[in-house]
């Protein structure tokens, strides 16, 4: 016996297809949604140990990096969601200078910064296109320029 193929098996494959689509779409949004932490504090890392530098040195890190985002803003081809992401940063980087020089401490600085770029994002034109979770990336580099280098002793002593 041959076997015919309609055009019902057909739709009912797409819509068995879309059906099983749209299951798999709920749960991979559900399951990002449960997972996002409103805890800055836990995505960023424990940061009450380090040795920050002085106000000054701080200052001389946020130009640095400044100066780092001005020629990455400055490319013609930018894409909208990579601006937005150095605008952020960028942003950060003034709200963790401000905080610190208003004798907030750096690491408390840091948390509130990016709760507060965070927070200030969806509503803001500029900000809006950041991709999600990608502006944490910037913060163990930030750590690293705002740390205190020890030089070791080259005396022996």
């Amino acid at each position: 016996m041959k076997k015919t193929v309609t055009s019902l098996s057909f739709s009912a494959k797409r819509m068995t297809g879309r059906l099983v689509f749209a299951m798999l779409s709920f749960v991979f949004f559900t399951a990002t949604a449960f997972g996002q932490s409103n805890n800055f504090k836990e995505e960023i890392g424990d940061l009450s140990l380090i040795v920050w530098k002085a106000p000054a040195g701080i200052d001389a890190v946020v130009a640095d990096e400044n100066a780092k985002l001005a020629v990455s803003l400055g490319q013609p081809d930018l894409q909208d969601h990579d601006r937005a992401l150095f605008l952020a940063y960028q942003r950060l980087l003034t709200y963790v200078q401000s905080a610190v020089q208003n004798s907030t401490p750096v690491d408390e600085a840091i948390y509130l910064s990016y709760e507060k770029v965070l927070t200030e994002a969806p509503a803001d034109k500029y900000l809006a296109s950041m991709p999600n979770g990608l502006l944490v990336t910037f913060i163990p580099g930030l750590v690293e320029a705002l740390t205190v280098v020890q030089v070791p002793d080259a005396s022996g002593n």
